[in-house]
């Protein structure tokens, strides 16, 4: 055979070979499509899915049934109970949407993208069981690695309970979620954050991490329904153990949010500071919280001292008093506040520096007030006899008060009609029956 056909020869066997291994190729082709498209239809498929997404909550739960698209699954939901001692008490997730990722199952790892959930509704809480919660896998059942990557959330939804009653909620939030092996990680951009016995706030962003019994908050930015905005950086804990230690700073916050009923309306403006809170959630008694105040654009009115003040210096200005600063430190529990440092100032009038208790709806505090020297001119004795320092532009005198918050008693009103009638008697100079007409206008003001 000469060297032409034995090329020719070659060049025919390596042509079979080559289309024998193309059709080959094919038929592995088809064949890993129709065992692809067979494996993900079956119910094995989705109860592995179910088991991995479960296993990554912590919980047991299990897909609807999916319906397939190419490797575009959708599901109707997903169900999930928390495992005994993990936060997690229900989730339920409607209108699943997914696409899976094939290219790495021969290495035995498959990736689940764009993940959309059209609503997530979750119930988290105190876990009742002790020791250290350790999570389930199904690694024991299948090799395959599933990867979840962030997903979507339109409408989320969050409540926590604390002794079997909801005592936190986010409600209808924007998000995305990001779920490893041992916490979730979410990013909110709307929604309505509401706590018991507080008007709801709005989310303006939000970035949070649940992990065991602590959610880890970290540059969250909420936003008043009656204005003001509050900045919350801290862990909040879940479990009955679990310490929960945050920072609140405020801008802008309308001061009647915090007042009791009493109060509201003697004490008008808009609150700027910071606060630390901290204790157990599960114990009321233990929460306590500190930090300082300042009001802007503040006003104060009807306060039963400053009418004595206008009665006796005939300055109708104490009435209805502007404050051009005020501020002050302060240390709340749930059976008591303390103010220090406070000082209130409206400028050329009066000044007031000082501090109280309130315990029980009783306060008790004394304070250094000084008023301006003009508003003294015409009542006797109360210059040399009462406001007996001068600082500061003002003349000055201590004020004990106490009282519950709804009639609070002040000691000023007696020295000054004291000091008015000895001065009365003192006076050498002709001034006593101008003095009495004085004193007697101020008694007739008073028992109006």
């Amino acid at each position: 055979m000469n060297s032409t056909s034995t090329s020719s020869l070659w060049l025919r066997v390596l042509g079979g070979l080559v289309a024998g291994l193309a059709f080959g190729l094919v038929l592995v082709v088809i064949g890993a499509h129709w065992w692809l498209n067979r494996y993900l239809h079956s119910d094995g498929f989705r109860k592995l899915v179910s088991a991995k997404t479960a296993s990554a909550l912590h919980a047991e739960g299990e897909y609807l049934p999916l319906h397939w698209t190419g490797t575009t699954a959708h599901s109707d939901g997903f169900h999930a109970r928390g495992l005994p001692g993990s936060p997690l008490k229900e989730l339920r997730a409607d209108q699943v949407r997914a696409d899976l990722e094939v290219s790495g199952m021969f290495r035995r790892e498959w990736r689940i993208r764009g993940l959309d959930i059209q609503r997530l509704k979750v119930t988290v809480g105190p876990s009742v069981a002790t020791g250290t919660f350790t999570p389930t896998t199904a690694s024991s059942k299948s090799s395959l690695r599933l990867v979840l990557e962030p997903l979507k959330v339109h409408d989320g939804n969050i409540e926590w309970t604390t002794g079997g009653s909801v005592s936190g909620a986010v409600r209808h939030a924007g998000m995305t979620v990001k779920i490893g092996d041992d916490f979730w990680e979410t990013s909110a951009s709307s929604g309505e954050l509401s706590f018991s016995d507080v008007q709801p706030m709005w989310i303006e962003q939000a970035h949070v991490r649940f992990q065991r019994d602590t959610v880890f908050i970290t540059d969250s930015l909420l936003r008043l329904t009656e204005g003001g905005k509050v900045n919350i950086n801290g862990q909040l804990g879940l479990g009955s153990t679990r310490e929960s230690d945050l920072t609140l700073r405020f801008d802008e916050v309308p001061v009647d949010r915090w007042l009791s009923r009493d109060w509201r309306g003697r004490l008008v403006g808009k609150a700027r500071g910071e606060s630390r809170v901290r204790g157990r959630l599960a114990e009321s008694k233990t929460m306590s919280a500190e930090g300082s105040i300042q009001l802007i654009d503040g006003r104060m009115e009807a306060l039963p001292v400053l009418n004595r003040l206008a009665v006796f210096t005939g300055s109708e200005q104490f009435r209805q008093l502007q404050l051009h600063k005020a501020r002050t430190d302060y240390m709340w529990t749930p059976t008591r506040l303390t103010l220090q440092k406070l000082a209130m100032e409206s400028t050329g009038l009066l000044r007031i520096e000082g501090g109280c208790v309130v315990e029980k709806d009783v306060i008790t505090g004394e304070f250094d007030v000084g008023v301006s020297a003009g508003t003294l001119r015409w009542l006797p004795g109360a210059r040399t006899r009462v406001f007996t320092v001068e600082r500061d532009g003002y003349q000055w005198t201590k004020v004990k008060v106490q009282g519950p918050t709804d009639n609070i008693q002040e000691d000023l009103s007696t020295r000054l009609i004291t000091a008015a009638g000895a001065e009365l008697f003192e006076d050498t100079k002709g001034a006593v029956q101008k003095g009495a007409e004085r004193l007697l206008g101020i008694f007739q003001k008073l028992t109006q």
